[in-house]
């Protein structure tokens, strides 16, 4: 996981590294007197898209860290809380917890759709990673059930990401996709 991890990092500064020539010709392009205001509008939301695309590398970032943690320290915590709360309360504690993360992921997602396809694409990565370091003879099927459900989480992570490209086009009269591509960034 920490190979991952730093491979993780990795991918990132390059693809930050590979959109700075696109980006810097966007920003030359949009501060140019000669450029049309029509022209200038759509610039800005490339520019705001690429914001999107490096809030969505920090997230798979994140996750894959929160993952690294899980693995390493997620037991020990968890017997901890048993120890001190209780195993009903803590079970309980935990529902509520991941019903108000479900909401709010629900509102974040209404509101940018998007960056919620990148972070559901993270997410399903890091949770295979997980499930993948705990593969055994005995639990196989069980994993190859949690792979599927992984599989899943990522494939509605680019339907995410292609409904919010799409929707955010038509709803502000951003730029084609043709004329956004720069990688991640979009």
């Amino acid at each position: 996981m920490h190979t991952m991890l730093r491979w993780m990092f990795v991918v990132t500064v390059a693809i930050v590294i590979a959109c700075i020539p696109y980006q810097s010709y966007l920003l030359w392009k949009r501060l140019r007197p000669s450029t049309p205001p029509e022209q200038k509008q759509e610039i800005r939301g490339i520019q705001a898209n690429s914001k999107a695309g490096l809030l969505g590398l920090l997230l798979t970032a994140a996750f894959f860290k929160a993952a690294l943690l899980a693995t390493e320290h997620g037991e020990q915590v968890l017997r901890w809380l048993v120890r001190i709360l209780g195993l009903r309360m803590v079970q309980i504690t935990l529902a509520i917890i991941l019903l108000i993360l479900g909401a709010a992921a629900f509102v974040f997602k209404e509101e940018n759709q998007r960056i919620y396809g990148v972070t559901e694409i993270s997410f399903g990565i890091a949770a295979s990673m997980v499930a993948l370091q705990h593969v055994a003879v005995n639990n196989f099927f069980t994993t190859l059930v949690t792979l599927g459900g992984c599989v899943y989480v990522v494939a509605r992570g680019f339907s995410n990401l292609s409904e919010g490209g799409q929707e955010g086009i038509r709803k502000k009269g951003q730029v084609p996709k043709s004329e956004s591509y720069c990688l991640a960034f979009d």
